[in-house]
């Protein structure tokens, strides 16, 4: 993944400029619960740096037994987590 991510080949190298996107992850709240879907926090990002409308598909935090998230914005996931 981190190829895809970061290499000056992957989604670095592409302009998303007004494109929308909502990134959604799989995770498991309870055994991974102190990063529990970070990798949602990373393609909002990376997509983001370049040039994508993101922000949408935001879904509440409550209901999840989690710890901590790099995805949460305020009480919120950025993107779907499954």
């Amino acid at each position: 993944w981190d190829d895809l991510y970061y290499e000056d080949d992957g989604l670095p190298s592409l302009d998303f400029a007004g494109k929308k996107v909502a990134v959604f992850g799989c995770g498991d709240s309870v055994g991974y619960g102190g990063n529990f879907c970070d990798a949602i926090d990373e393609l909002e990002s990376v997509f983001a740096s370049r040039n994508a409308q993101t922000g949408f598909g935001y879904m509440p935090a409550s209901g999840y037994g989690h710890e901590d998230s790099k995805a949460l914005r305020g009480d919120k996931f950025c993107g779907c987590p499954l």
